[in-house]
């Protein structure tokens, strides 16, 4: 299969893919930072936290940041590596899983309304509390 055949497939998966909730095994996480070579740092919903690897089919396929939530599936070999994604959680999945009553009490301070449904970037900086930014304030003494 090309690469972009199974760029297609993923994606399509991804996008298009039934909601259902995580299965007994496994368990919703947030992503806390990426280590490299396709491993990431999440913590779960008690705060512990534990690396996961993205599997072969996402890679190069799906993006994941910093706050993104996803279902992991534990696996047994490894030391260090305890879990591998199996989903990955956009804004309508959040919600289904929420109206579900699966979502983890723990992790509904972390997602507001705002990051639902104004595109849910946690790594962009908003404008500081009473600074404006218009070009009639400029200082042109010189």
């Amino acid at each position: 299969m090309s690469a972009s055949t199974k760029r297609k497939h993923v994606t399509r998966e991804h996008m298009v893919g039934e909601l259902n909730p995580p299965n007994k095994d496994e368990s919703i996480v947030r992503i806390v930072e990426g280590r490299g070579h396709n491993l990431h740092l999440v913590a779960d919903a008690q705060g512990q936290e534990f690396l996961v690897s993205m599997p072969s089919k996402f890679r190069r396929a799906v993006w994941i940041k910093r706050g993104d939530f996803l279902i992991v599936k534990p696996i047994s070999e490894g030391m260090k590596v305890k879990a591998e994604i199996t989903s990955i959680l956009d804004s309508e999945y959040i919600q289904f899983l929420k109206d579900q009553g699966v979502w983890p009490k723990e992790f509904c301070s972390k997602v507001s309304e705002e990051y639902l449904f104004d595109g849910g970037n946690p790594n962009k900086r908003g404008e500081p509390e009473g600074a404006s930014y218009s070009e009639s304030s400029t200082d042109d003494s010189d």
